[in-house]
């Protein structure tokens, strides 16, 4: 069991945006390969430019790198870093990207 008490966050707003830039860039290349890659080995059903952009949105969420960099704590001296940046981004992304997905 992970004892959060002693845990200080760290927060810096420009290495939260850098962070937010390259996951978004990151997950945008990654599914532009795969969506093209099986776009040309389907091409009678292709995946569409806005459903590869509603996978780019509603794939980023955080759960289990929360958890992993839960782990870090006592192992690696940036682990505050680490586990403040992680909670960050899977806050915005739940609530920021969560919020402009339509039902």
């Amino acid at each position: 069991m992970v004892k959060l008490e002693h845990l200080i966050l760290n927060f810096d707003w420009l290495f939260l945006g850098y962070t937010m830039l390259v996951i978004i860039i990151a997950r945008w290349i990654q599914i532009k390969i795969l969506s093209t890659l099986l776009n040309f080995k389907r091409k009678s059903i292709p995946i569409p430019n806005s459903f590869q952009t509603l996978m780019l949105i509603a794939g980023l969420r955080g759960a289990v790198a929360y958890a992993v960099s839960l782990e870090t704590i006592g192992t690696y001296p940036n682990a505050n870093n680490i586990i403040t940046m992680t909670y960050l981004v899977t806050i915005i992304s739940i609530f920021g990207f969560g919020a402009i997905l339509e039902p």
